[in-house]
């Protein structure tokens, strides 16, 4: 894989049906997951929900959300 360029990997994994990017449902799920661990208290819960979609998406919303959440 290293003599392997960019596009060429992402076609490879394209033709074995390995997802390149994260599903939109996935991280609407986690997002609200986080949401609601962060209203019921659990915020370890909800850290590790946010990380989780900052991690697929780097949202600057959700960075914010975090960085609030470590003070």
């Amino acid at each position: 894989m290293a003599d392997k360029d960019l596009d060429q990997i992402q076609k490879i994994l394209k033709e074995n049906d390995i997802p390149t990017e994260a599903n939109p449902v996935t991280l609407a799920l986690l997002y609200k997951a986080a949401q609601e661990a962060d209203e019921a208290g659990d915020t370890q819960q909800a850290l590790d929900c946010y990380r989780m979609v900052y991690d697929l998406t780097a949202d600057e919303e959700v960075g914010k959300i975090i960085s609030k959440i470590v003070r």
